[in-house]
């Protein structure tokens, strides 16, 4: 796939915010990729890849909706790309089929092999993809992630902040995860807040999470 042909926005990558805006920069180029790939095999124009009621999107939003069930609504992500809605414990149950199911096994080996492609160097995601959970960060603050219970059954959670804070969520994913005793206190540890460029304090999941956890931990 020429980067001409992929279908989000130009933007500045993180590894050299210097450089001149292209789409290959942009966060969500890797998506965009596919959807370009998979336009070329059902016939789909390029100027159609994104239309919610073209051959591809329909076929994406069949796909989801067997995992995650009907889709409330279909929206706009910052991408350009259709966005469904719907409430976060399905979401948290389609994370929890990504961990196990035997459909997902090339995505999950991928996602273990390369979790740097995820995220990106010091993301929790790619940190969490490192420790075996099957984890992705989404737009205005949703995070989710799933893995295998002792019973071999799929585990998910998901969370999201009202204002959209991504900070936030990595501190309740990171906050939920290692009080159900998930993941330890070792792999991913929150950046602390800054001032004068010198680390000014921390950020801590807030006493509701811990309560998450608990709950969580009892199921897990």
């Amino acid at each position: 796939t020429a980067p001409d042909e992929l279908t989000c926005p130009p933007a500045t990558g993180e590894a050299d915010p210097g450089a001149a805006p292209a789409r290959l920069q942009h966060n969500c180029s890797g998506k965009h990729a596919l959807f370009a790939l998979a336009g070329q095999r059902v016939g789909c124009p390029r100027a159609r890849l994104l239309d919610p009621g073209g051959p591809l999107q329909r076929a994406v939003l069949g796909a989801l909706e067997e995992v995650l069930g009907p889709v409330a609504a279909v929206g706009v992500d910052g991408c350009g790309s259709p966005a469904v809605v719907l409430p976060l414990h399905r979401l948290a149950r389609g994370f929890a089929a990504l961990a196990v199911d035997d459909r997902f096994e090339a995505v999950r080996r991928a996602g273990f092999a390369h979790p740097g492609l995820v995220g990106g160097e010091g993301r929790l995601e790619s940190a969490l993809l490192g420790a075996g959970i099957v984890a992705k960060v989404g737009a205005e603050g949703v995070f989710a992630a799933g893995w295998p219970g002792t019973d071999g059954t799929g585990r998910g959670v998901a969370v999201k902040v009202a204002d959209g804070a991504a900070r936030a969520a990595n501190a309740a994913m990171a906050g939920v995860l290692v009080g159900a005793e998930v993941m330890g206190t070792d792999v991913w540890c929150a950046p602390p807040p800054l001032g004068g460029g010198r680390p000014q304090g921390e950020v801590r999941a807030a006493a509701a999470v811990h309560e998450l956890a608990c709950r969580l931990r009892a199921e897990v």
